[in-house]
């Protein structure tokens, strides 16, 4: 049961995978502007800078997905670059490596959302 102050955490899967396909509109000319581009703008950079520091901190897997969000949002803001200087193609041809990398952060995050809940004791009948 994921615990609401990880809710966060489900939104982070849903909006990287949305902010992949919206750069990749950008990137065939069906949506003007790109999304978002700083890491630390974004709902997710936001929380894990926060909150996910103070809850996950001292997970073992903390700094990867620190360090994953950081890329997906430099490689974004690659491809965004190539698209305004007329090399659209050759970034498309490149959105492969932003959806691996998103799929690294999911897998990464996935213990931090399966967390087990606490035993509770069973009463022995009398």
């Amino acid at each position: 049961l994921m615990r609401r102050d990880d809710l966060p955490l489900l939104f982070a899967c849903v909006e990287h995978q949305a902010w992949v396909k919206a750069i990749e509109s950008h990137l065939r000319g069906e949506r003007d502007t790109p999304p978002e581009l700083d890491p630390a703008q974004c709902h997710f950079g936001g929380w894990l800078a926060k909150k996910g520091m103070a809850l996950h901190g001292a997970h073992a897997s903390f700094a990867m997905v620190d360090t994953l969000h950081q890329h997906i949002h430099t490689l974004g803001s690659e491809l965004c670059c190539l698209h305004a200087q007329g090399q659209g193609a050759h970034a498309l041809e490149r959105v492969g490596e932003l959806q691996a990398l998103v799929q690294a952060l999911l897998e990464q995050l996935q213990p931090w959302t399966h967390r087990q809940r606490p035993k509770q004791r069973r009463k022995i009948p009398e």
